[in-house]
């Protein structure tokens, strides 16, 4: 059990620090995906105009429309346990980002200012933090589950023990107390 409290405590040490890393990684992915998330919504919107010209659309609701099929992705990098549970709605709204990205590629028409390949390296160093912190944060439940299971395994060994030692004279109890605990013979 000291080894696993141990353990333990390296685990919990390396999530916090982990955190850290992490949220360092949320900023950069944020800004990057801001700046992708707000061009991708007005390309989309270009492009639906132009391949519907005849259908007279409400700004504001082609813009809700294109932005609820879009965006959201940063509303998943508010903690890393938010984005472990919305991991895939993340991913998703990032692979309808990247896929405007694709085309608007293959018509250059990618904005000059902005890096596709920055915001595929904020992406990746984010999903590597959050991959480590899964894997620690694992390991952490690993732990409390094993030390339990050695817990429940020490008390279903010390209760008939302690009825042993309970059954004995009060002398047989001392002598095994001072075999036991033999530094203390001096004192």
């Amino acid at each position: 059990m000291i080894g696993l409290a141990e353990e333990y405590q390296r685990c919990t040490e390396s999530i916090e620090e982990a955190e850290g890393q992490w949220l360092i990684a949320a900023e950069q992915a944020r800004r990057q995906l801001e700046t992708w998330e707000a061009w991708a919504i007005d390309t989309e919107i270009e492009w639906r105009k132009n391949v519907f010209p005849k259908i007279d659309f409400s700004e504001g609701f082609l813009r809700m429309q294109v932005r609820m099929q879009i965006g959201g992705a940063c509303d998943a990098l508010k903690s890393p346990q938010k984005l472990h549970k919305d991991f895939s709605f993340f991913e998703r709204q990032v692979d309808r980002i990247k896929e405007i990205i694709d085309g608007a590629y293959m018509v250059n028409q990618l904005p000059r200012d902005s890096s596709v390949s920055d915001l595929n390296s904020a992406l990746n160093g984010l999903r590597q933090q959050q991959a480590r912190l899964n894997t620690l944060s694992n390991r952490k439940s690993e732990i409390e589950e094993e030390d339990k299971c050695e817990r429940d395994t020490y008390w279903a060994l010390k209760k008939p023990l302690s009825y042993l030692v309970g059954q004995l004279p009060e002398m047989a109890q001392w002598a095994l107390f001072r075999i036991c605990r033999a530094e203390l013979r001096s004192s």
